[in-house]
């Protein structure tokens, strides 16, 4: 039986192709926006081959096993088969959002939306077959079960951006029936509306006539999917408020010049609310680099943890004899899981992983301290870069006198030695130590030539300190935040401002 659903917003997901781009690379994001407390976990599966006439059992349903799967990596709801982000060893990348429009939603247990996602990445090795792949399963076995780890509803229909290194497309169901457009240069974002309008390059070769018997078109317009499918004024989706609009109106103001840094900006971006907060938030969030140059790698970048202000894109490489990803996978329950047993979710166990319970932590500490993150340009203060972050220097020990412990990483030798001499001004902490990497020139590329150490004074650290990041690329971060003095301690990410210099406190 048909039923309505309250239909919370959630989920953005955005690409960006050349020339967009910086460089000759696709650039994929999504920011998953679920209950909030919900753990997003992040696994990989490596790639596997199966015997004729084995079965898969996904969230709800057994489905037929396909001959050869891809290694995948993946972040998802812990409690669920599929997933809500993911890529493949093949560079191919799929996100998805729910979607709602005139087809009702139906309860029935079929595939989730993440699992029709998880199974694209495990079949398909460019983007245009993983439609291929999605919209047969969708017509072999439909769509449907409840999206939630509770008794409570919540069911919707689906749509997904997929990227791979040349490609994307945009493929936007309403129960069976569906359009799938092309995009093969400049940016493109989906959040939880249709937005596929009269570019329709695929469809389900009865989409039109179902249609026409329902009334939502007459046969003479020009046929618009969003428009007939759903309630949306095309017209006005990329002028009038909301996610959508303002996730289109990000990526095109940064067109051109945009990066993996650009992109997670733009996922930490709570002013649109793309960067969720309350009931509904982002419990998760993937930046991925598409190079199209097939002899470079893919390079995937994960929080695996809420609010990606707050967190640190951690790098994923598919590369030979990868390990479990254990720090960031949850426990498992087999068949005592509350999810596999009927009637479902009479309880809801503790499925935190190791990472997230030190985010936990950590933003507990920044809680009682009251710490701000802020991040100021040079330019704004109109003073020389070093200057600016002297100025950033003072501000911070006079804001954090209760710290006890204040330590700066440092990529740049100039900035390094600038703040030395402000810090000899200042009182408010016991113990300042700084670590930088004098081979590394004032206004380098994003990429370290030398491998980042852990300076010794780190082993005082503890719930009293403030972390402080200049100029750090993720590669430096993710050696920093791995040292075991240090994990679930920092957790930000400093990013590039016009003088290629930035703090996060």
């Amino acid at each position: 039986m048909a039923s309505r659903t309250t239909e919370p917003c959630s989920c953005d997901t955005f690409v960006a192709l050349p020339p967009a781009t910086v460089g000759s690379r696709v650039v994929f994001g999504k920011n998953s926006d679920r209950p909030s407390d919900e753990v997003q976990e992040v696994v990989y599966f490596p790639a596997a081959s199966h015997k004729a006439g084995d079965k898969l059992e996904c969230t709800y349903i057994e489905i037929e096993q396909a001959a050869k799967t891809y290694a995948v990596v993946l972040s998802r709801p812990s409690w669920i088969w599929g997933a809500e982000m993911g890529a493949n060893e093949h560079g191919v990348c799929i996100g998805n959002e729910a979607v709602w429009g005139r087809e009702e939603v139906r309860n029935n247990e079929a595939l989730l939306g993440m699992d029709l996602l998880r199974l694209g990445l495990e079949r398909a090795d460019t983007a245009e077959n993983a439609v291929t792949v999605l919209v047969d399963l969708l017509e072999k076995y439909g769509q449907g079960g409840n999206c939630m780890e509770s008794h409570m509803a919540f069911t919707y229909h689906n749509s997904f951006l997929i990227a791979d290194r040349k490609e994307a497309w945009v493929l936007e169901t309403s129960g069976k029936y569906w359009a799938a457009e092309k995009i093969e240069e400049g940016v493109r974002n989906i959040s939880n509306q249709l937005s596929i309008t009269t570019k329709i390059d695929r469809e389900h070769p009865k989409m039109r006539d179902y249609a026409k018997s329902k009334g939502w078109w007459d046969g003479k317009k020009e046929f618009d999917f969003a428009a007939v499918y759903s309630y949306v004024n095309t017209a006005r989706m990329t002028t009038s408020r909301g996610r959508y609009c303002d996730g289109y109106k990000l990526l095109n103001k940064h067109k051109g010049n945009i990066t993996s840094e650009t992109m997670m900006e733009i996922l930490r971006d709570k002013e649109s609310g793309i960067n969720m907060e309350g009931g509904f938030m982002t419990t998760g969030s993937m930046v991925s680099i598409l190079p199209q140059e097939p002899n470079l790698p893919c390079i995937h970048f994960f929080t695996g943890t809420p609010d990606p202000d707050r967190s640190v894109f951690k790098p994923f490489i598919f590369v030979p004899n990868i390990t479990q990803l254990l720090k960031t996978s949850s426990p498992t329950f087999g068949h005592d899981d509350p999810v596999k047993k009927k009637p479902r979710f009479l309880t809801k166990p503790d499925r935190r992983h190791e990472l997230y319970k030190q985010h936990e932590s950590a933003a507990v500490v920044m809680e009682t301290f009251k710490v701000r993150w802020i991040s100021v340009q040079g330019g704004d203060l109109g003073n020389s870069l070093h200057s600016w972050f002297a100025d950033v220097m003072l501000f911070t020990i006079q804001q954090t006198g209760a710290l006890k412990n204040i330590y700066v990483v440092h990529q740049c030798a100039i900035c390094s030695a600038s703040s030395m001499h402000t810090v000899q001004k200042c009182q408010g902490a016991t113990i300042i130590a700084f670590n930088y990497f004098p081979r590394l020139r004032h206004g380098q590329s994003n990429f370290c030539p030398v491998q980042p150490r852990v300076p010794k004074a780190w082993n005082g650290a503890g719930q009293t300190t403030l972390f402080i990041f200049c100029n750090c690329t993720s590669q430096t971060l993710g050696v920093l935040l791995n040292s075991p003095r240090t994990e679930g301690m920092a957790l930000g990410q400093s990013t590039p401002s016009n003088h290629n210099c930035c703090s996060w406190v």
